[in-house]
Order: structure tokens, then sequence, then C-alpha cells
């Protein structure tokens, strides 16, 4: 039976017990693995491996993927805690055992159907059926907050970017709406102007502009308005940073991952600009 733990401090005092031990921890896409290997990483101040690291690109698979000779030999420091998904099929498959597995229960339900998901996740349920890890682990760490979806201030950054996103999208549109009535308007100038008489509609400073001039000018115009309206366009974009340095103290490799997205770009631009 698994023990049951909360918080990071506890969990990090009960990995002391093993001062040389290889850590895994384990979970679902989005649970909060990576978050609190990281913690924990810190306040143990030991090396941390993403097996994410490890994978050849493109490949639709995950244990298939691993460039399992280089992960060996990084797993073979200690201590050391390596976290991703489907870790007892991972150690199984090198040869290891984890001296502690931990699951993390995270806030959001796990799926229960693979029904219309990519071959990755549908690996991951496999793994769960077949390893049960939340059931066989050493430790469970559940997760009180999903503190994934939540910035340092408080708000859900996800509400945040819908808001962003259908606010330009207003915009967009309104701009592009402006350049459709602007073209016909002008398509209606120029045509009074090529069937009637085309009389002179402006004169000024020795300049005259013709009905069919006045209304091709206003039609160029519509440009400008899609030019606009194309500016304006709703887009939404993550970019995911990540930066390592070694602590020339402990040489102890620090890795820090940094997400942002399209509001927290947007404003970032703004500031530079």
């Amino acid at each position: 039976m698994s023990h049951k733990i909360t918080s990071v401090s506890e969990l990090a005092g009960w990995l002391r017990k093993w001062p040389t031990g290889l850590f895994a921890i384990d979970g679902y896409h989005g649970a909060g693995k990576t978050t609190l290997a990281h913690e924990l990483a810190s306040q143990l101040r030991i090396p941390l491996i993403n097996l994410d690291d490890f994978l050849l690109p493109q490949k639709g698979s995950f244990l298939e993927s691993l460039r399992d000779s280089e992960l060996s030999t990084a797993l073979h420091a200690r201590p050391v805690l390596v976290e991703g998904v489907c870790l007892l099929a991972v150690a199984k498959y090198l040869g290891i055992k984890p001296d502690v597995h931990v699951y993390v229960q995270g806030c959001q339900p796990a799926p229960r159907s693979p029904r219309g998901i990519g071959p990755l996740a549908e690996e991951v349920l496999a793994y769960h059926r077949e390893f049960k890890p939340a059931e066989t682990a050493d430790i469970l760490y559940v997760r009180t907050t999903n503190t994934l979806e939540v910035d340092p201030m408080g708000n859900d950054r996800f509400d945040v970017d819908i808001a962003f996103i259908q606010a330009k999208t207003k915009l967009a549109i309104t701009l592009a709406m402006g350049g459709m009535l602007t073209l016909m308007i002008g398509l209606v100038v120029l045509l009074q102007g090529v069937t009637g008489q085309d009389q002179t509609l402006i004169k000024t400073a020795g300049f005259e502009i013709s009905a069919s001039g006045l209304g091709g000018v206003i039609m160029v115009t519509s440009i400008v308005w899609a030019f606009f309206a194309y500016q304006a366009r709703p887009i939404y974009s993550a970019r995911r940073e990540v930066s390592e340095k070694i602590d020339p103290k402990t040489g102890i490799m620090e890795r820090h991952e940094h997400e942002s997205t399209t509001q927290q770009l947007f404003e970032s631009k703004k500031k530079s600009s």
C-alpha cells in the first residue's frame, strides 16, 4: 500500500533516508511531475533527469523512442531524481529498480478511454493498465491545488489567454467589416462614375478628382483596412524555454523551465518596444 504524502518538504525528508538513492517521479502528463521534481531537486540538492530530454524526435511513441544507452549512463550517478511517464516500464527496460517510486496524483481526473487520443497517450494508458503505478508506488504524492494552471499573481492563465484572444478576434472582425464596407462604397462610387458622366467631385489647389477616381481611391483604402485586420488577428502561441547551469560549489546541474503563453508574449513585446 502506498504511503500518501501532500507536502513537498515531507516527501523530501522521506527521500533523505536513501542518501545514494534513485528516485522516480511518475504520473500522467500534466499531473505536476516536473514541478514536484524541480522542488525536490532544489531541496535535496541532487541532479534531476527528465525522460523527455532523452527522446528521439518524431517517433510517435515513448519507450521505443528513448536513447536508452545515454539515459542509462545518466542514471548511473547517485543520488538522482528522474521524472517522466511510464517510469516503471522504462526501469524494467533498462534493467534497473528505483529505490523509491513516487506517483503524482494530479487534481484533474485521469483519462479513461484511448478513443480519439494520440499514440503517446494510448501508450501511457496501456502502461497504467499493465503496471498499475498508482497502486504499487512507494509514495503517492497528492496535489491539493493545480499550480500548473495558475500564474504567480493568482490568475488562471488560460482564462487570461481566452479573454485576450476574444478581444483580438472582435477587433479583427471589426476591421475586416470596415474594409469590406469601404470596398463596397468605393465600388459603388466607381461604377457611378464609369456609367455616368464622371463629373469632377473634388477640386482643390488645382487638383481634381472625378467620381471614378474617388471610387478607386476609396477601394484602395480597403487594403489598409485588410492589413490592420490581418495584424489584429488572434494567434495563440506558447514558448517553452529551458536553461541549465552547474553550481560550481556542489557540481549539481540546475535546470529551469519557463513557459510563455500568448498574453505573456504580447506584454513582453510591448515592454521591449
